[in-house]
């Protein structure tokens, strides 16, 4: 049977779907480390509390130092989620942080694969590198559906701009009365519909007639979108107050004068390195674009840009949204070249032995391909299998060097009297561990 005519699965298995395979497992591999956030064990506590006590906290039930201060569970959905999830097992959150990360950025290569002129390669690489940067905060909190919802908010936009797609807008909404009770970063939905809505205001003014029209028409959509989200992020447990929480938490400046993540990435290390490498790459194909870089881009570069190096935290809002970008003028400066170097070998013809050791190497990568994509895939499967944690114990799946485990069981064997004076890092597991009967001096709220 000659090899163009092999069927089945086996011989279907092609170097491209290897290469999605190997970019996904990627994901997955980075996703199914042990937990190590401090504060995933308020955010379980809190999930309990509101299940149990079928009430919403709006004051500080946790702490003694400051029991009458104003505090609200502002991702409450999330750590319902979270709760329930962790009575199945500890090993399950892993595997929902797995999941959501996933899903994030299968959205964000479809999304990168379209804008790059269906660039395969370069989408691929695009989007390996952005989910390596970013995976520093893949910890276990309720940003990581702030990250997914980013990603499906950069997809329908790029849509509704490219294609004038007007049905999957009106999924923003929708997606918005989920994100303001999953997360308190619902405002980067509402930050990146805005930019597009002045984005359409300002091309109008250069358009004239149909196309201005259309225009208009694509305005009063995204305006409605806006006016239509507002009103349903009114729908949670708090109503207008989440927009307060969002200013209050914002103007924090104790929180980003002292806690590591919430500062500029240090370069260096050698996620920020990367960081600073695809961000030059970045700035080189908007000045060597050949069409001049449009306000919502511009916008939108220079808002997460300067977000990323301000606090580490948001790097990774800056790798879904930059992905697109990347690969639409990297894409179109590749094309670029492409052009150029057909017309270049149109005029000078270059004569290539076909026998030579490079033909010969390329006829028996195309024999046998198949047998090496699987036997790649056989150990991608076992590298990822081997990652994943098994055991549904607390020891098992976290990083209990963080944590002070043998204190705790010290603390509840001798029933020690008194007020807790404990460390800002480990406040979250002692609420998790000791609650009601010990409230905290200080913790990750």
């Amino acid at each position: 049977m000659k090899h163009g005519k092999r069927a089945g699965i086996f011989y279907k298995f092609k170097t491209k779907y290897l290469l999605i395979s190997y970019l996904f497992g990627f994901v997955v591999y980075l996703s199914l480390r042990k937990i190590g956030s401090l504060d995933i064990w308020w955010h379980l506590r809190a999930g309990q509390y509101i299940v149990s006590q079928k009430v919403f906290p709006c004051q500080n039930i946790f702490s003694h130092s400051a029991p009458s201060h104003f505090w609200i569970a502002y991702s409450w959905l999330t750590e319902i989620i979270f709760y329930y999830v962790s009575i199945i097992g500890f090993n399950w959150l892993i595997v929902l942080r797995t999941c959501l990360m996933l899903i994030t950025f299968v959205i964000v290569f479809k999304t990168t694969y379209e804008a790059s002129y269906k660039n395969f390669n370069l989408s691929i690489v695009i989007t390996l590198l952005m989910a390596f940067v970013s995976s520093s905060s893949w910890v276990m909190r309720p940003q990581l559906f702030s990250f997914l919802f980013t990603a499906f908010f950069v997809y329908i936009l790029y849509k509704f701009e490219s294609n004038g797609e007007k049905k999957i807008i009106w999924f923003i909404p929708l997606i918005m009365l989920f994100w303001v009770n999953l997360h308190v970063y619902f405002v980067v939905g509402f930050f990146l519909v805005l930019v597009h809505l002045l984005g359409s205001a300002f091309r109008s003014w250069f358009l004239s007639g149909e196309n201005k029209e259309e225009e208009i028409k694509k305005r009063k959509v995204l305006f409605k979108i806006i006016a239509v989200s507002l009103f349903v992020c009114l729908i949670n447990p708090y109503t207008y107050r989440i927009f307060w929480e969002v200013i209050r938490l914002f103007g924090q400046h104790w929180a980003r004068e002292n806690i590591t993540e919430l500062q500029s990435p240090n370069f260096h290390s050698i996620i920020p390195m990367f960081f600073e490498i695809i961000l030059f790459l970045l700035i080189f194909s908007l000045s060597v674009a050949k069409k001049r870089p449009s306000f919502v881009d511009l916008v939108l570069f220079s808002g997460f840009t300067y977000q990323a190096l301000y606090s580490l935290r948001d790097l990774p809002f800056w790798a879904i949204v930059m992905a697109p970008m990347l690969g639409r003028y990297l894409g179109e400066f590749l094309i670029y070249l492409k052009k150029t170097k057909n017309s270049v070998q149109n005029k000078i013809k270059i004569d290539v032995p076909e026998k030579n050791v490079f033909c010969f190497i390329d006829k028996f990568l195309k024999k046998t391909y198949f047998f090496i994509n699987w036997f790649l895939l056989v150990i991608l499967i076992g590298v990822i299998g081997f990652r994943f944690i098994k055991d549904k114990k607390i020891e098992s799946c976290v990083d209990i060097k963080y944590f002070p485990l043998g204190a705790v069981e010290f603390i509840k064997e001798n029933n020690l009297p008194g007020r807790m004076f404990n460390s800002f890092n480990w406040g979250g597991y002692l609420i998790y561990s000791l609650y009601p009967e010990w409230k905290v001096s200080i913790d990750g709220r």
